[in-house]
């Protein structure tokens, strides 16, 4: 059994969507009480079902955090106080990587096939693990102070490795 503990802003918002989110999760038992969650199910299941709530109140709604469910998705976290020490440069690297009119992030996630939301002072992903690696590196060098032009650029050129079904023969030269 997991437990998970939410705020109560967090835990208004999965309790108004309780029979959504256990729709969702139909390998699971969640119980809601007291600020906390419980999920009850087998280890895999709880797993899943864990990183669907964490998403959840990062602010990911339910289509996007039930890709969680599937093991080709994860979710990371980039922590920008890890990165900026003061807080007036906190709130510039966060206008930073939102842009004008939250241009930049919505770029960031097209060019990434990303999820990614602003909470707080982190970003959160989520996606294939490839492009989550992808976008976390493109949301570190916007923290970095890299020009947003040269980070959409590293990104339209981003590797496309495709699914490798063996079919192929190895070219030799």
């Amino acid at each position: 059994m997991e437990r998970l503990f939410l705020a109560p802003k967090i835990y208004g918002k999965i309790k108004k969507n309780i029979s959504q989110i256990a729709k969702s999760l139909k390998n699971v038992k969640l119980k809601l009480e007291n600020n906390t969650i419980s999920i009850e199910g087998n280890s895999l299941d709880e797993y899943n079902s864990l990183n669907v709530i964490k998403a959840i109140s990062c602010g990911f709604d339910l289509k996007e955090s039930s890709l969680l469910k599937n093991e080709e998705f994860m979710i990371e976290e980039v922590r920008i106080k890890d990165y900026v020490k003061s807080s007036n440069r906190l709130r510039q690297v966060k206008a930073r990587i939102i842009g004008a009119e939250g241009r930049a992030l919505k770029t960031i996630s097209l060019l990434s096939d990303c999820f990614i939301r602003l909470s707080d002072n982190s970003v959160f992903i989520i996606g294939k693990t490839g492009d989550v690696k992808i976008a976390m590196g493109a949301i570190i060098s916007l923290i970095k102070g890299s020009r947003h032009a040269n980070i959409y650029a590293r990104l339209e050129h981003k590797p496309d490795f495709g699914e490798d079904l063996g079919l192929k023969e190895p070219q030799t030269e």
